[in-house]
């Protein structure tokens, strides 16, 4: 027999007065309570109690392992009403991963409307361009653009990102403005090496995709990096579409082939334990889907 319920038995026969109390007050019968006392007994390796027809009294050891049992029986029931609640109403810290140019320009928003609904949880922000692995980091959720590699993760859509690309009006008059992807083999291209292939950019072309190999004497994992080697002239890049829109409204960059857009990128929202989901993780994820589509992408 389960040692936890048996103990049960135990402190619950020790409070009623008698094993028929326990029973009834258990919803088990006599007979299982006993059991279940005996064997708790042999276990233990000594007598608890000492039983007459109508009533129990404890042996020395018995009432030592009454107090220990009363007291684990109490921290146990504890614990579990603390997870039932941190599975019902959203609490505690919240530990969320997101790209740092992404994160700078959203995260703060859409965290302070989470915040302001569920004022019980507490949240961490880790702005970072490197694959974060969730459960070795304790990372809750995580924001992905782009594919999803194979994963124990479990991941909900919330919508994509559109890039553009674009150059300084000064790099174009230097080198031209490139009239096809073909051309891009040929020009300067600032590349971002968060992505799986940085040095591969894909356009759409009379309904199907073309894959561009492109070259460039500046890496990095960093998009605002890129975007201020755009802005002075260094290369031409491909940004998203909302980090590069305040840059095309002033003129200091200017869009490039737009007739062949490139492909969006999906961004992904992803969490470990779908089933085990915590409340505030559950909470936190539905917040974005409701939110992303209120953002100026």
């Amino acid at each position: 027999m389960d040692r936890i319920a048996a103990m049960g038995m135990f402190v619950k026969a020790v409070e009623t007065g008698s094993l028929s109390a326990a029973a009834r007050a258990l919803d088990q019968s006599l007979p299982a309570v006993s059991r279940g006392i005996s064997a708790l007994e042999r276990q233990l390796g000594g007598r608890l109690l000492v039983r007459t027809t109508r009533r129990i009294s404890l042996t020395e050891a018995g009432r030592t392992y009454y107090e220990r049992a009363k007291r684990v029986l109490g921290d146990l029931h504890e614990a579990e009403a603390e997870v039932a609640r941190e599975h019902s109403v959203p609490s505690g810290r919240l530990v969320v991963s997101a790209s740092v140019t992404f994160g700078r320009f959203f995260m703060g928003g859409l965290i302070a409307g989470y915040l302001l609904r569920y004022p019980d949880v507490e949240v961490r922000v880790l702005l970072t361009d490197r694959y974060v692995d969730l459960v070795a980091e304790g990372v809750d959720v995580a924001l992905r653009i782009g594919k999803l590699g194979d994963s124990a993760l479990v991941a909900r859509r919330l919508g994509e990102i559109r890039r553009v690309l674009v150059g300084a009006p000064s790099y174009l008059r230097a080198r031209g403005r490139p009239k096809h992807p073909a051309d891009l083999p040929g020009h300067d291209c600032l590349l971002f090496t968060y992505l799986a292939e940085p040095e591969t950019w894909r356009f759409r072309d009379v309904g199907k995709t073309l894959a561009i190999p492109v070259h460039g004497k500046l890496r990095a994992d960093n998009q605002d990096v890129i975007l201020e080697a755009a802005l002075r002239g260094a290369g031409l890049a491909q940004l998203p579409s909302w980090l590069a829109r305040p840059y095309l409204a002033s003129g200091r960059l200017v869009a490039l082939l737009q007739k062949h857009e490139s492909p969006p990128f999906d961004v992904n929202v992803v969490f470990p334990h779908a089933r085990l989901l915590s409340a505030k993780t559950r909470a936190f994820v539905d917040h974005l889907s409701a939110e992303w589509r209120g953002l100026k992408l």
